[in-house]
């Protein structure tokens, strides 16, 4: 496992993450002390030298420092500890003892719920006659009482040791993110939505519709510059889906769609242990209780992909969140998910602090490209684009697969169509795989009736759909041809086929089907497939086209 860099921020560099994020809901308790001068980590020098030797902790091994905005990682062989910064990055008060055991508790409470293999306990920082020591691992704070001559100076959260180079933001390039790890990590986030406790809070929607009037106040959203004139049309397109979407956000909240908000949903948060994603060094730093939406956070998420390029990723984590959501509850989350992509998209480019200094002075750089994705992010979640229903036949389900996920991302609107799979669906409904002998055709009959139902969702709420069928036949093309007048869809029939199937190809040639040879090079076939969706988007209007 790689160590981390030795690196500690430099404390004049601006937070692009900290502003405009959602945290945990903490009650912290007034400082003890009025604030003091400017003085980094102060009160924390002793203690920071303590941590850095590797005898503290009883090793002979060396230990790796990694600074963060708000603190401070120590990496031994088989831990990873974290204390709060006294003053973070940023802010002009100090943190004293108490506020950061609080946050030390809360972490480790946030911990043991979304990653339960990485964190451990917390540990008291003690001082004593000219030494200072590591008291034992508690879990609560509560009640903690220092040893009789010994004094509590700080709070350390204790994990299992992970590769801080190996956060899903650092692996080799976004690029190298594959699908079997966008659908871990989509799987970890149903999993973590359905663990996470639900709130009965109506206001939600009231805050949404304030916190995006406020975006109109922020003059350097609106600075001229090339590509990005259209944000004003985008804004005012918001406030309008906003007030379509009252009724549906005040029914989510009164149904208990709404959670604490901790604006961790990035892919710097998130980290692989032994095959399974885990979120790590979550954000605790504001004392406002947020509560929202749950897709809030999912949005922020797809949005980070999405705005550096990382299309398929994107798409990937979208269509098997959506797809492995059984909840009906859930699942009509879809009409204002692209409201929420457009706020969490403004809410990070606003945190660009330093851009509009950028635009003035005509500079380019890593700020402003990245200010750039995020504003054209926030653009594309809202573009109008006709609706695709594309049913994806063939014997070989391992290329309808390779093609389906080649395909969806560049199905419709961002981000991308919601690809369906009759095996995923399958894998849902029977995990233990008895029924898939003893009562093959009525499983298929359900899987294809849920599949139905979710695309219903999705092409309600504006966006394309992919679906990967299962068993078809050409009779079927009428019944989802009907289904796509009453969802106001162009339907579009693809059939792989090889070789063999020459006689059945002609027969759904006849049918309406378009005939791919699965033979062909994977690019060849999605142009082919591009073409038949620029004839789709040129139509515009439902049915099938042939």
């Amino acid at each position: 496992m790689g160590s981390p860099v030795n690196h500690i921020t430099d404390a004049n560099q601006r937070d692009t993450s900290s502003k405009n994020v959602l945290s945990c809901p903490l009650e912290l308790p007034e400082a003890s002390e009025p604030s003091k001068p400017p003085c980094p980590l102060d009160d924390q020098k002793e203690t920071l030298v303590f941590l850095g030797k590797s005898k503290s902790y009883g090793l002979e091994t060396s230990v790796d420092r990694l600074g963060l905005v708000d603190s401070i990682l120590y990496f031994t062989e088989q831990h990873t500890y974290r204390i709060r910064r006294s003053r973070p990055m940023g802010c002009r008060d100090e943190l004293d003892v108490a506020q950061r055991g609080i946050l030390a508790q809360a972490e480790l409470n946030f911990g043991k719920t979304t990653s339960p293999g990485i964190y451990l306990c917390l540990r008291p920082v003690l001082r004593g006659p000219n030494t200072l020591k590591l008291g034992e691992g508690v879990q609560q704070i509560d009640g903690f009482q220092a040893p009789e001559g010994w004094v509590l100076i700080d709070w350390l959260v204790q994990m299992q040791r992970y590769d801080y180079n190996q956060t899903f933001d650092k692996i080799g390039g976004l690029e190298d993110l594959s699908l079997d790890d966008c659908c871990s990590l989509a799987q970890y986030l149903v999993d973590l939505h359905s663990w996470s406790t639900s709130y009965d809070q109506e206001n939600w929607g009231e805050w949404l519709e304030a916190h995006l009037k406020s975006f109109g106040k922020r003059p350097q959203l609106f600075a001229p510059q090339p590509g990005l004139r259209g944000l004003k049309a985008s804004l005012d397109q918001a406030l309008q889906l906003n007030e379509q979407l009252k009724p549906l956000l005040h029914m989510r909240a009164r149904h208990g769609q709404v959670q604490a908000l901790h604006g961790n949903m990035r892919l710097a948060n998130f980290v692989s242990q032994d095959g399974v994603p885990q979120l790590i060094n979550p954000r605790l730093v504001d004392n406002s209780p947020q509560r929202g939406d749950c897709l809030f956070d999912i949005a922020g998420l797809l949005i980070d992909l999405w705005s550096q390029g990382q299309r398929e990723a994107s798409n990937w984590i979208f269509s098997r969140y959506f797809g492995s959501l059984l909840d009906n509850s859930n699942l009509d989350g879809l009409r204002a998910l692209s409201l929420m992509m457009f706020v969490r998209s403004i809410d990070r480019a606003l945190a660009i602090c330093p851009i509009d200094e950028a635009c003035r002075s005509g500079a380019r750089c890593s700020l402003a490209s990245a200010f750039e994705g995020f504003v054209r992010t926030a653009m594309e979640s809202l573009l109008e684009e006709p609706k695709i229903l594309i049913v994806l036949g063939g014997p070989d389900s391992k290329m309808k697969t390779e093609f389906a996920q080649s395909l969806s991302p560049a199905l419709g609107r961002m981000p991308g169509g919601l690809w369906l799979s009759t095996n995923h669906e399958k894998t849902l409904l029977d995990p233990s795989g008895h029924q898939q002998t003893r009562h093959q055709a009525g499983l298929y009959d359900l899987v294809h009736e849920y599949m139905l139902e979710k695309a219903r969702y999705g092409l309600e709420a504006n966006f394309s759909v992919l679906l990967e069928w299962g068993a078809l036949h050409p009779a079927c093309l009428n019944a989802m041809g009907q289904f796509a007048v009453a969802t106001e869809a162009v339907l579009v029939p693809i059939w792989l086929t090889d070789n063999k199937e020459t006689v059945k190809s002609n027969r759904l040639a006849e049918a309406g089907w378009t005939i791919l040879d699965a033979s062909m090079e994977i690019e060849d076939m999605l142009h082919r497939a591009h073409g038949l969706l620029g004839k789709a988007c040129d139509r515009g209007f439902p049915g099938i086209l042939h």
